[in-house]
């Protein structure tokens, strides 16, 4: 049982890019180059209110594809194929990028073992983010793939 193919929404794509683009500069304008007066732009300033355009998109697009397909009722079958199919399309980079994170910290240790494992990269943390439990709070701190709160969170 497939949920009906329902049709592709043009006008969200160049959305979800201005998004995505407003979201990179904030992180970049924020974490690595503030270089932008707050006082200039709010637009600026507030760019992090483009991961909460994601979410409400994130939303809208999953009731459009798999809306039908629980109108009637939520069975095990469907959800069952709902939450492998949801699984399968955003753990596969989210694996990897922990991965290369972990892998990263391991060069550090080799080549500046004051460097390795700091702040950002508690190796505590390693089991929330692999069970994307890195936004519920029970870390306490965000830690290696910053970012990937959002996908724990909508998770």
């Amino acid at each position: 049982m497939n949920p009906i193919k329902p049709t592709y929404i043009h006008s969200l794509t160049p959305l979800r890019g201005l998004a995505a683009l407003w979201v990179t500069w904030f992180h970049y304008q924020v974490v690595i180059a503030p270089v932008i007066n707050p006082d200039f732009s709010l637009l600026f300033d507030k760019g992090y209110l483009w991961v909460d355009f994601f979410f409400i998109l994130s939303g809208f697009i999953i009731y459009h594809v798999y809306g039908t397909y629980f109108k009637d009722k939520v069975a095990w079958p469907k959800y069952r194929k709902f939450i492998i199919a949801r699984f399968a399309r955003i753990y596969p980079l989210h694996f990897f990028t922990l991965a290369i994170l972990i892998l990263y910290q391991f060069f550090f240790l080799a080549v500046e073992p004051e460097q390795a494992f700091g702040h950002y990269s508690n190796p505590a943390y390693i089991p929330f983010h692999l069970i994307l439990a890195n936004a519920i709070g029970l870390t306490g701190d965000i830690s290696w793939n910053v970012p990937s709160w959002s996908i724990g969170a909508e998770w």
